[in-house]
């Protein structure tokens, strides 16, 4: 049984869980107040807004931990609530074109720290998606609740191999077969996405490219 940590707010649920790590397996909150992103971005929480970090076995092969993580998450509001999401590489959550939800690993081994950030609501003073384009009545059970009984299905199936992982995540991919701007650092690869390499890299016109923030170009 997932030992699960309900906060009304809390600083950032990455760092709550890791000062409760010898009680609970997941935190999630109402309210994020310095939620973090990808290096050194944060994450703003939006008005009903999920976030949540849990415990996880580490993937055997850890490249695809991310890749893994956002596949189970789109699959799940597809069979919870009919809901089709896009993937955008290497851990980003779409919906109509527009960033709806983040993914943030952080490798404790054997273990992996993991939190998500997902907005449900759209906010015309905000430039992110949402997962919906109304505003959909949650009470706060619902807000805890849909962390709880995802982490549950993914600790169920989680470690899946790379081929099987691979083949949902490009189902779902905004950008394959379109031509993309990865940036890292001072480096900028430009090519077409074709696919994942074998550790879950992104393939760019046949370069591997393993790091970097990745635009595409209509």
């Amino acid at each position: 049984m997932v030992k699960h940590l309900r906060l009304a707010q809390c600083d950032s649920t990455q760092d709550e869980l890791k000062r409760q790590l010898d009680r609970y397996d997941l935190v999630s909150t109402e309210q994020q107040n310095a939620g973090r992103g990808r290096g050194d971005h944060s994450w703003d929480h939006l008005t009903g807004a999920l976030a949540f970090s849990f415990v996880a076995p580490a993937h055997p092969q850890l490249t695809w931990q991310a890749l893994e993580v956002a596949v189970s998450l789109a699959m799940s509001f597809e069979e919870l609530w009919g809901v089709t999401l896009d993937l955008k590489w290497p851990n980003d959550l779409y919906r109509d074109g527009k960033k709806c939800g983040g993914i943030l690993l952080q490798y404790q081994a054997p273990r992996m720290l993991i939190g998500v950030g997902i907005n449900l609501h759209p906010d015309s003073s905000a430039s992110w998606g949402s997962v919906w384009n109304h505003q959909k009545k949650l009470d706060s059970d619902w807000v805890h609740q849909m962390p709880f009984e995802f982490v549950e299905r993914y600790l169920a199936n989680c470690s899946q191999s790379a081929e099987l992982i691979r083949h949902e995540w490009l189902k779902r991919c905004v950008h394959l077969n379109r031509k993309v701007t990865i940036t890292d650092g001072n480096e900028i690869v430009e090519g077409i996405f074709s696919g994942l390499g074998a550790h879950g890299e992104a393939i760019v016109s046949g370069k591997s490219v393993f790091n970097g923030s990745l635009r595409w170009i209509d």
